[in-house]
């Protein structure tokens, strides 16, 4: 068995909890959760009957919203 102070132990047993903190709080703002302003752009659909916003992935030109269920066209934009 490692011999270890009682003061270190306590120390190290009080570190862990705080590091633990600060790794959920930096872990959103790495880069791998991200999407690409682009590529959120042309997913963004916004619907015409309860203006809800919501995201698509497939290049549609019909959507279904998932709150009211209406059916809404893609919008042509300039960058298109």
């Amino acid at each position: 068995m490692i011999p270890i102070e009682f003061s270190w132990a306590i120390f190290l047993f009080g570190l862990l909890p705080v590091l633990f903190i600060f790794w959920l709080w930096i872990v959103p703002f790495t880069d791998k959760s991200t999407i690409r302003n682009v590529e959120l752009n042309q997913a963004t659909w916004h619907c015409n009957i309860c203006t809800y916003i919501y995201i698509v992935f497939d290049k549609k030109v019909i959507s279904k919203c998932p709150r009211c269920g209406s059916l809404n066209k893609r919008s042509e934009s300039p960058a298109d």
